[in-house]
């Protein structure tokens, strides 16, 4: 049967601009499955979680997952930023949560209450209003609740103030090495596969199993100078069937587990699970250098999925 879903204009394929860029991934987390579209506002392809780029915050941190922060004067950390502690500019007003608007987020509540001017955010804009009247949280966003009297309304811009001292900045999760210590479990918040309709829920569900569920995976970080680092764990074609294959035929993919080790036998000091699955994709100069899991079952073609953003590198 088929279902009518609303999708993100801005999905497209990688490989459309790789040759454009030195060095080209997929990125963080994104709304892409019907778990994800919890409320009227949330549409397949909507970026999840905090992306920084030059000091400027291009969607707010959501759910308190991990972050890798690169900060100018070249450090890097792994935090749980959060919306609770920054300032958000409206109209030319500045709004606090905890002084002069409340915060409704998921997953700990569903619905902001009846009072004041409900403001529905995604990314960097307002995509609904509504006073006095309850109004339901977007799954890959947040509500900001502020006084009857403010002239604001959809479509507005948000602009958040907090990392101007960051140049490159994405959440994803989990850890998988934060200061030289490997996660050795789930520390961000995701879902619970098992219940997957529990409500109210945030997007993205993990794999149910962190010591033995191999995907495609891979990771973002940064070695003990500071290096950037990328790891990439080739998975297997979605039809090839590992019982039958011989050592060396086919790429098995990670689990959370084993990219630690690997993180860890690179010399990654802090590193962030990034989106993996039949997704997960590297090119160099306009060439991917790994096999997507994405398939066609006729000929084990590859089959690139569209995504919303990547990472990408003009000059190596």
């Amino acid at each position: 049967h088929s279902k009518i879903m609303c999708v993100s204009s801005k999905l497209g394929l990688l490989s459309s601009i790789a040759e454009s860029r030195a060095f080209l991934s997929n990125a963080g987390f994104f709304t892409m499955d019907m778990f994800d579209l919890g409320s009227p506002y949330d549409i397949i392809g909507r970026p999840i979680g905090l992306r920084v780029k030059n000091g400027i915050c291009l969607d707010p941190p959501l759910f308190e997952r991990e972050a890798l922060l690169v900060r100018k004067d070249g450090s890097v950390s792994i935090g749980k930023p959060s919306l609770s502690g920054m300032y958000l500019e409206i109209s030319g007003k500045t709004f606090k949560p905890g002084k002069n608007a409340k915060l409704f987020e998921r997953p700990g509540k569903r619905y902001a209450d009846l009072k004041g001017l409900n403001l529905a955010i995604t990314g960097n804009r307002i995509i609904a209003a509504a006073r006095n009247r309850k109004i339901v949280i977007p799954s890959a966003g947040f509500v900001l609740q502020v006084n009857n009297d403010e002239d604001i309304k959809a479509g507005e811009e948000v602009k958040y103030k907090g990392f101007e001292d960051v140049l490159f900045g994405i959440q994803a999760g989990n850890s998988i090495i934060r200061n030289g210590v490997p996660a050795n479990g789930f520390i961000s918040y995701f879902s619970n596969i098992r219940d997957p309709f529990q409500l109210p829920i945030p997007p993205s569900l993990y794999p149910l199993d962190y010591e033995k569920a191999r995907a495609p995976r891979m990771a973002l970080g940064a070695d003990k100078e500071n290096r950037p680092v990328i790891v990439w764990a080739e998975g297997p074609g979605k039809f090839d069937d590992l019982s039958k294959s011989t050592e060396g035929t086919f790429s098995c993919g990670a689990s959370l587990r084993e990219m630690e080790a690997i993180c860890r036998d690179l010399g990654l000091i802090n590193a962030v699970n990034m989106d993996g699955g039949g997704s997960a994709q590297i090119m160099l100069s306009g060439k991917r250098e790994l096999l997507i899991s994405d398939r066609h079952i006729e000929d084990n073609r590859e089959y690139e999925r569209s995504v919303p953003l990547g990472i990408g590198i003009n000059n190596l």
